[in-house]
């Protein structure tokens, strides 16, 4: 009977070794999903320095994310992010939705590129506007987006250039903090308030003209 008790303790032990392992690489397990993620629905390389789910709090924090052009746009870094922090209403997770009460992101860079066709690696309509979207998607990673309450966004530095002419470089070091958006009830919505932010900065008309007439 002892000898059946020390091995059922034993075995209780390596459960809660087995456990604890688990929840220790949870993280990195997450980060190499995200990776693989964006990967299949950009088709673009990215790579993560570190990423911290939640566990008793509905939360997700991204560290040093950053995603490449793919070859025709050169295969150089397209964006570069500090911190992505997100707060989420874990209920409706749960049925199949998704509503962000804080989103944080820290756009360190964004590098605009136009490949020799003139194809662009982020779609920018004529005229110079802030980019749109024909229409909003109905759902984001299978799940309905039901909008972000509030968006704390800072932005540091965007270039633009043209393959064609790679000397001519436009670059606009926007140097923003903490800027608080609201409001956002959709994609489109997203993006507007996003290329108004742009326009805003000095710079910002100048970059999108130049962007229009690649």
């Amino acid at each position: 009977m002892r000898r059946l008790f020390r091995w059922a303790f034993r075995g209780l032990l390596l459960l809660i070794v087995l456990v604890v392992a688990l929840l220790l690489s949870l993280d990195s397990i997450a980060r190499a999903v995200a990776e693989r993620r964006i990967r299949a629905e950009t088709g673009l390389e990215a790579r993560i320095g570190s990423l911290s789910l939640g566990l008793l709090s509905p939360t997700l924090t991204i560290e040093n994310l950053r995603i490449y052009n793919s070859p025709e746009f050169g295969g150089s870094p397209l964006l570069e992010v500090g911190e992505f922090h997100l707060e989420y209403d874990r209920q409706e997770l749960w049925a199949g939705r998704l509503r962000c009460r804080l989103v944080r992101v820290d756009l360190r860079e964004l590098n605009l590129v136009v490949s020799q066709p003139g194809r662009m690696n982020l779609a920018l309509p004529a005229g110079g506007s802030p980019p749109l979207p024909p229409r909003a998607p109905r759902k984001i990673a299978g799940l309905r987006f039901l909008g972000i309450d509030t968006l704390n966004l800072s932005l540091g530095r965007i270039t633009a250039l043209r393959m064609r002419d790679p000397k001519t470089v436009r670059e606009l070091n926007a140097r923003l903090r903490h800027r608080i958006l609201t409001g956002i009830a959709s994609e489109e919505d997203l993006w507007f308030q996003l290329g108004v932010v742009v326009l805003e900065q000095n710079g910002g008309i100048s970059l999108f003209e130049f962007l229009a007439k690649s």
